[in-house]
């Protein structure tokens, strides 16, 4: 039996590939901090873990892969996807051709 993954498949390792993938992530209601272990994540409403064994190790795997191609620039492709799910786009410098990352108006923010 083949098991699913939920984790996105990012088409690369450049900057847009991984703004990309945290969009997904985000999308999926799975978006966490790169920095953090995976394996340390937990659902707020249950304290349980939210990944499986088998997706931290394939998240562990992918973030090296970003850091290694990107470095700091990891960081720098969540954070508008970030500022977005937190509902704080104008503090983040939003690349409008980006049609999957729904920007909210200072009015919808007030």
């Amino acid at each position: 039996m083949q098991i699913i993954s939920r984790i996105p498949q990012p088409a690369g390792t450049t900057f847009e590939n991984i703004r990309d993938w945290f969009i997904a992530m985000r999308d999926s209601g799975l978006l966490f901090h790169p920095e953090d272990d995976p394996a340390d994540i937990v659902r707020i409403d249950s304290g349980e873990q939210l990944f499986t064994d088998t997706e931290v190790v394939e998240l562990r795997a992918l973030l090296d892969r970003f850091f290694t191609a990107q470095e700091e620039g990891v960081c720098e492709a969540g954070y508008p996807v970030f500022m977005d799910a937190l509902g704080l786009s104008r503090f983040a410098e939003v690349d409008t051709a980006m049609p999957s990352l729904g920007t909210r108006s200072d009015a919808e923010l007030q």
